[in-house]
C-alpha cells in the first residue's frame, strides 16, 4: 500500500486541530536594563525567559 504525497498531505492535515493558535499576539517583555561600567545586567531576565519558556 503505497501513498502519494498528496493523499499523505491530506492525511495530516485531517489529523490536525481545527485552530492552531489562540489568535493573540505574542508579546515579550520589554527588557529593564542597567548598565554599571563594562557591564550590562538584565534585570528581568527570568520575566522573559517565562514568556518565551525557554530555559
Amino acid at each position: 500500500m503505497s501513498l502519494g504525497y498528496e493523499d499523505l498531505l491530506q492525511r495530516a492535515k485531517k489529523a490536525l486541530p481545527a485552530a492552531l493558535s489562540s489568535g493573540e499576539r505574542f508579546q515579550v517583555p520589554s527588557p529593564d536594563v542597567v548598565i554599571e561600567g563594562k557591564t550590562t545586567i538584565l534585570r528581568n531576565f527570568e520575566d522573559i525567559v517565562g514568556a518565551i519558556r525557554r530555559d
